[in-house]
């Protein structure tokens, strides 16, 4: 069975629509279902890997409502602790008993799971709850070695969500699905994340991001958003290099590789959205322009109202699972943009003049 962790803001409305969502296509054959949802509020002494001018501004009494809510629909609240930056140990020495606390309120208050990506605050979880941890897509895990190193440290991870890179890397895929299993880890992979491909600004954006208390569109010309936003506005292709994964490609991972767990992102964008987001994978096939399942990064700092959409056109039903498989086994990582044309003539042949824009 296909199962959706799905970007949560926090706003009562998206669970009654994610409800709807389960029971509207509980007849369909191997329909996806919800089981959990993502997210954190500004409310937090350890910190996440978005700045707060983009966090829900809950109070805990709003969040335990949430919980409350959720679990009457049958769906987890996996809470976001996943900054990449916990400053210096004098810093979180200071503040341990206050995150302490704040684990322990977690714990009672009902959340299944925590999203992590500092290992000791791993181990600071582990050692004051019973929470479950999943392993944040942030850690950049590049090796099954780093995933039994954290294991072998008795740490409570039961799920982890893969480096958004390594979702076209068949072979470790594979082998890592295959080494998880072995020790009841489920592997969860980002569906409709569209970053560049080894983007070479990532590490420091989430650092960023961390620290970020106000929108710092002003500041160094809107870095690192502005220098991503750029790329992809000059050179269409970097949309297609993207490591999204289309709704009608999900039940290839579930076949091809037992991978069934995926994560719908979007936490900041609109209630509208996030449930129009959903839906796509629900049904497992979307006909429309594959960019409009990633929340625009122009978006971001904008009014809500002001919903801003994807400027160029890339349809999702042309894109074939031979071109998901060819890039998937090929080892993108040796050749992209040295040797290697496949995705540029994918595209040219997938494009007719004019078709571009919406």
């Amino acid at each position: 069975m296909i199962k959706l962790m799905v970007g949560n803001n926090w706003d009562l409305k998206l669970l009654d629509n994610l409800n709807a969502l389960n029971k509207g296509y509980s007849d369909w054959k191997n329909p996806p279902t919800i089981v959990e949802v993502y997210g954190s509020v500004i409310d937090n002494p350890i910190g996440t890997a978005r700045p707060i001018f983009r966090l829900a501004n809950k109070s805990r009494q709003e969040v335990e409502e949430f919980v409350i809510k959720a679990k009457s629909y049958n769906i987890d609240i996996n809470y976001t602790l996943n900054t990449p930056c916990i400053g210096s140990l004098d810093d979180l020495h200071i503040k341990f008993y206050s995150i302490v606390n704040f684990i322990k309120w977690l714990e009672n208050i009902g959340i299944k799971r925590v999203t992590i990506t500092h290992p000791l605050l791993m181990e600071i979880v582990a050692q004051n709850s019973k929470l479950e941890i999943e392993l944040s897509t942030v850690y950049h895990m590049t090796s099954i070695r780093q995933l039994d190193i954290l294991l072998a440290g008795k740490l409570p991870i039961t799920k982890v969500c893969v480096n958004l890179m390594k979702n076209r890397d068949f072979r470790f895929l594979h082998a890592l699905q295959i080494y998880a299993k072995s020790k009841n880890v489920d592997i969860e992979l980002m569906a409709n994340e569209m970053c560049n491909y080894e983007c070479i600004y990532r590490a420091s954006c989430y650092n960023l991001h961390t620290h970020n208390i106000h929108d710092p569109k002003d500041r160094f010309s809107n870095y690192p958003m502005g220098r991503c936003i750029q790329l992809r506005d000059s050179n269409l292709v970097e949309w297609l290099k993207a490591r999204f994964i289309l709704p009608q490609w999900l039940e290839f991972y579930e076949t091809e590789f037992g991978i069934n767990h995926f994560k719908i992102t979007g936490r900041t964008g609109t209630t509208d959205y996030i449930t129009w987001v959903v839906q796509q994978y629900m049904q497992k096939f979307y006909h429309g322009n594959t960019i409009q399942l990633w929340w625009q990064l122009e978006n971001i700092g904008t009014p809500q109202e002001e919903h801003i959409k994807a400027k160029n056109y890339i349809p999702a039903e042309k894109i074939d699972i031979d071109f998901l498989k060819h890039v998937g086994y090929w080892g993108c990582e040796r050749a992209c943009n040295n040797t290697c044309t496949y995705c540029e003539d994918y595209l040219n042949k997938i494009l007719k003049k004019g078709e571009t824009n919406e």
